[in-house]
């Protein structure tokens, strides 16, 4: 009896430890989208997490982006796809996985980042992205680093 109690005691504790999950399926999210200066008109990117697949001989998440413009229509920008490996998260584009985020990065560490919106080919990156400070904020009652 002692051991049944300690056995769900121990999995009780990893669950309430256990990594958040990246883009689960289902999940959306939006960012603006600047689509002229004359006059400034601003639509949004809806970014949907559909499915996964694999790639590269990796598990990675799609990620299918539309974009709505002011003028009521809709642009589809295709299919992203991220691997997820731990704390670290891949964008996959010509044929490899690029590093897009690193939640275990430490204050000054630095890594290049690429998009297929911008450059087809990963040839050029985007800039770099530096870590200037880390810390902890709570949203929803979820701590997230």
């Amino acid at each position: 009896m002692k051991k049944l109690i300690l056995i769900l005691f121990l999995l009780s504790t990893i669950a309430t430890y256990a990594q958040k999950e990246f883009a689960p399926i289902g999940a959306k999210w939006y960012y603006r989208s600047i689509e002229g200066m004359n006059p400034p008109n601003e639509g949004y990117v809806l970014v949907e997490s559909i499915g996964d697949t694999i790639l590269g001989n990796k598990f990675a998440r799609i990620l299918k982006k539309r974009q709505f413009q002011t003028k009521g229509s809709i642009v589809d920008w295709g299919f992203d796809f991220l691997h997820i490996d731990g704390e670290k998260i891949y964008q996959w584009g010509n044929g490899n996985y690029y590093l897009l985020y690193d939640f275990t990065a430490e204050k000054d560490t630095s890594w290049s980042i690429y998009s297929r919106d911008k450059n087809p080919c990963y040839t050029d990156s985007l800039g770099r992205v530096r870590v200037d400070s880390t810390g902890v904020r709570t949203i929803n009652n979820i701590e997230l680093k």
